[in-house]
């Protein structure tokens, strides 16, 4: 007679066809056949829970070394984005400090430039009034001079000349032309008054010596001395 075993095996296959103890009742033999087979069907589903609980600590043991992945990828990218920040303020900052001394600069040649502008402006206005100014005296010294060649041309001509541009000779020059006027008249004078002493002296020697000259024919006749003497008071005004 066979002992029936005590515990059943965890590996129990349902599919294996049960064989009952010898001396035992083919309903008890069911009845163990379909608790082993319930107790199988409990193992293979702990079995199943268990694997399902194993598969699901791998999914979050996954999730979580994702989560923490991810966490380091967001670290590693927070901290470029601040860098990046940091680097492009700082590239702004420079550039504004660049732009706002260039602005200065810029400022600063400005007032430069119009100080120049002003500077030259003045200095060309200085010029152009010392260049009018230079310009004025030389037209007058220019006038002065004409106005002295003028006068020195109306000298010379009125040595030639008794009447210039200007009018009759008068002045110092007016007055040596009428004195040299006066001397030759007063040699014409001359001359005609020894001429008339010479035609008178003659005469008179002639009658002296003849007591009657022929006055006639030598042109010593009343006439002509007459002529002569006309002219002589005509010549001294007479």
């Amino acid at each position: 007679m066979a002992t029936e075993p005590i515990t059943t095996s965890a590996h129990y296959d349902p599919k294996q066809t049960y064989t009952p103890p010898v001396g035992r009742l083919p309903v008890l033999g069911k009845m163990r056949a379909e608790i082993d087979r319930l107790r199988a069907a409990a193992a293979n589903d702990l079995n199943q829970i268990v694997n399902r609980d194993l598969a699901q600590i791998d999914s979050n043991t996954k999730i979580t070394a994702d989560i923490a992945a991810l966490q380091t990828q967001t670290a590693d990218n927070t901290r470029k984005i601040t860098a990046d920040i940091a680097a492009q303020e700082a590239q702004t900052l420079n550039t504004t400090n660049k732009v706002t001394a260039e602005i200065e600069a810029l400022s600063i040649q400005s007032v430069n430039d119009t100080t120049k502008t002003q500077n030259d402006t003045t200095r060309a206005t200085n010029d152009t009034n010392r260049a009018i100014g230079e310009l004025a005296a030389l037209e007058n010294k220019t006038t002065a001079e004409v106005s002295l060649l003028d006068q020195k041309r109306e000298t010379e001509l009125a040595q030639v000349s008794d009447l210039v541009a200007t009018g009759t000779v008068s002045g110092v020059i007016g007055k040596q032309k009428a004195l040299f006027q006066k001397q030759t008249d007063g040699f014409d004078r001359d001359a005609e008054q020894k001429l008339a002493k010479i035609m008178v002296d003659t005469w008179s020697v002639r009658t002296s010596i003849t007591g009657e000259a022929d006055v006639t024919s030598t042109g010593f006749n009343d006439a002509d001395i007459a002529t002569v003497l006309a002219k002589a008071k005509a010549g001294i005004n007479i």
